[in-house]
């Protein structure tokens, strides 16, 4: 008795599959400055309570004038908990925060069909008032934590993830060299998160580059195995993202690690990441 034929994996008659669309996973084309903007828009994409947290706000921007949530350039900024979650009077020492800033158009449409354009908007803006850090309390949903320490406005400034008021008194008898050095001391001092626009070296761009294409195969390998992502990107015009498998496997890894430490997201595939 004949042994029945085993089927061709490279015989697409036999067996059809459907790839995700190109713009979602093919981020080769970003250009250096928007490498940034691709990997936050990109990876929050991935994040349900990022999403979450931005309709939220998307609502409460149309309900007061003072779109405080959004700059002038539509952009989203939202601090994100690494390393840990806060609780309401401590972090753990692992715990830092990361502004991230999100283009326009998130989270129905991919970056690169987006029409973004970078653009640095003045970072001074008119003080943030107690009923204005108010609303962003309400938007954070820590209204109730703020409500069971009595209401009383002080505590705002132990609640975690709000914006911060200063006044700075400037003797205008120094030069501009001495004031400026002396607000990069203090700014280094004060500054409650870091700003992820400050990494533009070639660095930052190798990083960035690197995890979104990580991020390609974590996408391609959602709903394909690896032969069948490198056919659907030979099928797009593409070279494989890696040749061996295994690499595959490691730019997954790598895209669920950036997702759960950057971005405070569970990730799709249960890796054991260390």
């Amino acid at each position: 008795m004949k042994s029945p034929k085993l089927p061709d994996p490279s015989d697409t008659k036999q067996r059809q599959f459907v790839g995700p669309v190109q713009a979602e996973w093919d981020f080769s084309q970003c250009p250096d400055d928007r490498l940034y903007y691709c990997w936050a828009y990109e990876f929050a994409r991935e994040s349900p309570t990022l999403i979450k947290h931005y309709r939220n706000d998307q609502k409460m921007a149309q309900k007061y004038s003072d779109q405080f949530m959004f700059d002038d350039g539509g952009n989203w900024h939202h601090p994100v908990n690494v390393w840990g979650k806060y609780t309401l009077w401590k972090r753990r020492k692992s715990a830092c925060v990361n502004m991230l800033v999100i283009a326009a158009g998130f989270p129905d449409a991919p970056y690169v069909e987006t029409k973004h354009k970078p653009a640095r908007v003045k970072p001074f803006e008119q003080a943030w008032t107690k009923q204005k850090r108010l609303k962003h309390l309400v938007s954070d949903g820590q209204l109730d934590d703020f409500k069971r320490l009595g209401g009383n406005h002080d505590i705002l400034d132990k609640l975690p993830n709000l914006p911060k008021s200063h006044i700075l008194r400037i003797r205008w008898d120094f030069s501009n060299k001495e004031l400026v050095e002396a607000f990069k001391v203090w700014l280094k001092s004060s500054r409650p998160f870091k700003a992820l626009l400050d990494d533009r070296g070639k660095s930052a761009f190798r990083k960035y580059g690197a995890d979104l294409k990580a991020l390609s195969a974590y996408r391609l390998m959602r709903t394909l195995s690896v032969t069948e992502a490198i056919a659907h990107m030979k099928k797009c015009g593409r070279n494989p993202l890696f040749q061996k498998e295994c690499d595959w496997f490691t730019a997954r890894k790598r895209a669920s690690k950036v997702l759960r430490q950057e971005f405070n997201t569970e990730p799709y595939f249960a890796e054991r990441i260390g």
